[in-house]
């Protein structure tokens, strides 16, 4: 079941990497409107994976995992 959903996660959201060059908004409700119901743009990483995180939480039981750099 993931995998059917990160596949058609990958095919039908495009990943827009232009958007770093202007002011990125990572708001969840912000990336929802632009991604999902109003401009039904794409978004960048942090916006596509955090809708992606979302979808997951509600449907299954997930962790959240960060990633530090040191």
């Amino acid at each position: 079941m993931l995998s059917l959903l990160q596949q058609a996660h990958l095919m039908s959201v495009p990943f827009e990497n232009l958007a770093i060059h202007y002011r990125i908004t990572i708001d969840l409700a912000h990336s929802y409107d632009k991604i999902v119901l109003v401009e039904n743009k794409g978004g960048f990483c942090y916006q596509l994976n955090g809708l992606f995180y979302q979808l997951l939480t509600h449907n299954f039981r997930s962790n959240h995992l960060n990633r530090k750099q040191i």
